[in-house]
């Protein structure tokens, strides 16, 4: 039990440090599984208070970064398609002045 605890003390700032600092998303899936891994082998036992926050601190920027790039991404989207209302319609009023 004391050599298991020890293990986790040595692996988890590490893991944990890796998880608050990597972007590329598939390598952070790794970190969230290998995370999500310990906890269900260790329990919960094994994972103090300051672990948990650190923990749910990393996993609350993850989240909230993600959130941010899908707002980015669907205002890019409504963008996209005003524009290209905008520019229908440029065209539209171009053939009516130019014709008539």
């Amino acid at each position: 039990d004391d050599y298991v605890r020890d293990m986790w003390n040595y692996i988890c700032p590490e893991l944990f440090k890796s998880l608050q600092t990597e972007m590329e998303p598939d390598i952070l899936a790794v970190v969230m599984e290998s995370v999500a891994s310990c906890v269900e082998v260790l329990g919960v036992g094994f994972i103090d208070s300051l672990q948990m926050e650190e923990l749910v601190e990393a996993m609350k920027n993850h989240l909230k970064k993600n959130y941010d790039k899908e707002e980015e991404r669907k205002n890019a989207r409504k963008m996209k398609i005003m524009m290209k209302k905008l520019r229908k319609e440029s065209r539209k009023n171009w053939i009516r002045t130019t014709i008539f």
